[in-house]
């Protein structure tokens, strides 16, 4: 099909990068504690991302996407940017910073086309 100079070809794998650095910090004083969150960014997180990158196509980014700091989570400088990305998951376990009702926060990189 071809749709606004889109073709079925335009359309990749959906690459995700996911960050969860701060979780591992958070669990050097407890073994049972680091064991689960060793086991969820070591291989949940990777096998859910396989399986999406695998199960969905999109019009890629092509300018990477930046991630800034919001109502639940605090970035060093106040963003970080990925390139060869579609989407950025961003995991994080204080819940304190968050806003009642803020789930997420989206913003992406243009589209080019």
């Amino acid at each position: 099909f071809d749709q606004g100079g889109e073709t079925a070809s335009s359309y990749r794998p959906l690459r995700i990068s996911i960050k969860a650095k701060g979780l591992r910090s958070s669990s050097d004083d407890d073994p049972d504690r680091a064991a689960r969150l060793s086991f969820l960014t070591d291989t949940i997180l990777p096998q859910a991302s396989t399986f999406w990158s695998s199960a969905l196509r999109v019009f890629p980014a092509s300018d990477g996407i930046t991630v800034r700091d919001n109502e639940c989570f605090r970035l060093a400088g106040g963003e970080d940017h990925h390139d060869d990305t579609d989407i950025v998951v961003v995991v994080v376990e204080e819940t304190s910073y968050c806003e009642e009702g803020v789930v997420g926060d989206a913003g992406g990189g243009a589209r080019s086309g």
